[in-house]
């Protein structure tokens, strides 16, 4: 390497070697169209990538536009389901029979637990629904009616079972 920089070593652009005023006129015009031409290519490119940039854009932006309103169906159904699944647990916990929980849970209203809890203590004591079990009085009797203990009925059955009829 020599002691000496040269121009370009300097940062400074080296001398051109002709002037373009000194070309003859068929060099101008084609340089002037080959510069022409170039400049036609990059705005053409330049617009390819704003149009190709804005078209990604747009499908993107449509995509997120869909999967937020999938996600707020999904939200809104699963808050839907969640009140549902409180009305049933408020049933079973008021001690409705299980014959009668989906009828019971389908008047309780209310949008959070407190509420309806509170319906379901205000229906129960409406609807009656007791803890006390039922009980068949003619349990036992094969469908007959009871039959009193000093009755003329209990004393043809008890003849009857004595003689042999």
């Amino acid at each position: 390497m020599s002691d000496t920089q040269t121009p370009a070593e300097q940062g400074q652009e080296p001398a051109a070697t002709g002037q373009v005023e000194t070309l003859p006129d068929w060099a101008r015009e084609a340089i002037s169209r080959a510069n022409g031409e170039a400049a036609r290519y990059r705005t053409e490119k330049n617009d390819a990538v704003t149009a190709a940039k804005e078209a990604v854009n747009q499908e993107w932006a449509t995509k997120v536009s869909d999967s937020q309103a999938r996600s707020a169906a999904l939200e809104a159904d699963l808050g839907d389901a969640w009140v549902y699944a409180a009305k049933l647990e408020a049933a079973v916990n008021a001690g409705v029979p299980t014959d009668k929980v989906l009828a019971f849970a389908k008047f309780l209203k209310g949008s959070d637990e407190a509420s309806i809890k509170e319906s379901a203590e205000s229906a129960k004591a409406l609807f009656g629904i007791g803890t006390q079990l039922a009980t068949d009085p003619t349990q036992g009797s094969g469908g007959v009616p009871p039959v009193g203990l000093n009755s003329d009925a209990l004393l043809s059955a008890v003849t009857a079972i004595v003689n042999g009829k």
